[in-house]
């Protein structure tokens, strides 16, 4: 295991860092897909689900739209103007840029 942690970490060192634009764009591209909260005030509201009963809804909608239209989103979203990170493929294992889209989720459950 800490043959791992260590090729981890010179994998990290190695991996030049992604710019603060990408990490701003990637945090928006985690944001966009975030809606559990107009599933809950309009489905929820509607049907009189709990809280949690239209969250469940929201994440098999999430996950079934995820599956059935692949690139479709990102397609969507670059026609929309919405610039693509641009990462490489080392830059996307960074746990940084991981924390960005958690944060550009989470931010959207706040807000």
């Amino acid at each position: 295991k800490k043959s791992e942690i260590k090729k981890d970490m010179l994998h990290d060192a190695l991996t030049p860092p992604p710019t603060s634009r990408q990490l701003w764009i990637h945090f928006i591209h985690s944001a966009v897909p975030m809606a559990g909260d107009l599933i809950d005030n309009t489905i929820g509201v509607k049907f009189g689900l709990a809280t949690l009963t239209a969250a469940a809804f929201g994440q098999i909608c999430s996950d079934v739209s995820g599956i059935a239209f692949g690139g479709v989103i990102e397609a969507t979203a670059t026609r929309l103007g919405l610039p693509i990170p641009a990462f490489t493929s080392q830059q996307r294992l960074l746990p940084r840029v991981k924390l960005y889209g958690t944060f550009g989720m989470i931010w959207v459950i706040i807000g």
